[in-house]
């Protein structure tokens, strides 16, 4: 073989030796990163240590304790005292001295005097010293001289006729409105009218 052949043989040879080399020793070529996926990635990393910073940093809420309802309150009416068992002595002076002339309606409730008959009136006068019970109102016949108490009267025998009182005798009474009490005739001053009655009264309440 000539010289020329072996070394053309020799360089051939090197070359494939050589292209062995470079293509055992190379690497794939790393894949070009997307940079999207970076910057999304960076994003969602971001926003997530954000909100878990700002959640650290919001002081703790305290619920406020549950409020609690008032403790119920008794709204009954107090109770209505009792009426009293005797009256006063003396008499109060607006329930006494009043007068009556016939045609004259009292009301023991109140102790006003209507000169004609109303819903409210207890006793008509319809003659000198003559008393006609109104609207339900009665008056006992049985006279005391002593002062009848809230008990006595009512116990008391009650009627819805005429009946004429007489000086200084205390007559039991129960009012239109369900009340009882009393009525007592008292002497007019000489020289009064003849037909004008005085007399001073009392209701239990």
């Amino acid at each position: 073989m000539s010289h020329f052949n072996r070394l053309t043989q020799l360089g051939v040879a090197g070359i494939v030796f050589l292209l062995v080399m470079a293509c055992g020793s190379s690497t794939p070529a790393a894949p070009t990163p997307d940079v999207n996926l970076i910057v999304a990635s960076t994003m969602m990393a971001y926003t997530a240590e954000a909100a878990q910073t700002q959640l650290a940093a919001q002081p703790s809420v305290v619920p406020p304790p549950p409020a609690t309802s008032p403790a119920p309150t008794d709204v009954s009416p107090p109770p209505t005292a009792a009426p009293a068992e005797t009256a006063p002595d003396p008499l109060p002076a607006f329930n006494t001295g009043i007068i009556l002339y016939p045609g004259d309606c009292f009301d023991l409730d109140t102790g006003s005097v209507y000169h004609n008959v109303t819903a409210d009136c207890d006793y008509l006068m319809v003659a000198p010293f003559l008393l006609r019970p109104q609207n339900g109102a009665l008056l006992s016949g049985y006279v005391s001289f002593e002062v009848p108490t809230l008990s006595h009267c009512q116990g008391a025998q009650l009627e819805a006729a005429d009946l004429s009182p007489n000086s200084d005798l205390y007559m039991c009474a129960r009012t239109n409105a369900g009340l009882y009490g009393f009525l007592v005739q008292r002497q007019d001053a000489p020289g009064a009218p003849p037909d004008r009655m005085i007399v001073d009264y009392w209701v239990f309440q």
